[in-house]
């Protein structure tokens, strides 16, 4: 009988702990939807789960934070610092991330479609099997990045740098990206490494 108790009152304090963190996560987004909230003091927090479309939140440090699977549709992220989160499976759809800096950055399975990346910074970052269809590349950097199975339909490497950037792109997309690729002066084909899968 008292196993069980303890067993109960373990499992209750677990419990209470993740809802606690959850309401905590929503007051946090919450504040910074209404403004309340300084955004250049958002290293390392947790905002995983959570919906903050439409949100104003440009020059923004939340480097190391988690955004795994936040929806970040339409967001005002221009000047933000991002570098080394996680931003996996975040949904970053027509989000303004001109001069956003990615470095180190996590974003497998992230939704960049219609986006807007003037000078973005993808250093290093992770894109596997994200989604860049018709997103607004120009002046990108790519710089040693990972980009396996990406659906890359109709983007543009206008002047970006991807040197040393793993490049493989969905199977019947591959002419088309090779092409774009060739096509820009600014690449350094010896430098791209694409990969057999």
């Amino acid at each position: 009988m008292i196993i069980i108790k303890t067993t109960y009152v373990m499992c209750f304090r677990q419990i209470g702990r993740k809802f606690c963190l959850y309401l905590s996560k929503r007051k946090l987004c919450r504040n910074i939807k209404r403004g309340k909230v300084n955004l250049k003091n958002l290293q390392g927090c947790d905002l995983s789960y959570m919906n903050l479309s439409d949100v104003n939140m440009s020059g923004a440090i939340m480097t190391g934070s988690n955004l795994k699977n936040t929806i970040l549709k339409g967001t005002n992220l221009q000047g933000a610092n991002l570098s080394g989160c996680n931003l996996s499976g975040a949904n970053l759809y027509e989000a303004i991330l001109n001069y956003t800096n990615f470095t180190n950055a996590t974003l497998i399975r992230a939704n960049l479609s219609g986006s807007k990346l003037f000078k973005t910074n993808f250093t290093d970052a992770n894109l596997s099997n994200s989604n860049l269809y018709q997103a607004k590349i120009n002046d990108t950097i790519f710089t040693r990045a990972i980009i396996i199975n990406v659906i890359v339909n109709e983007f543009k490497l206008n002047k970006s740098i991807i040197d040393g950037a793993i490049i493989k792109p969905r199977e019947f997309l591959s002419q088309k990206i090779f092409s774009i690729i060739t096509g820009s002066e600014s690449i350094n084909l010896k430098k791209i490494k694409p990969i057999n899968v």
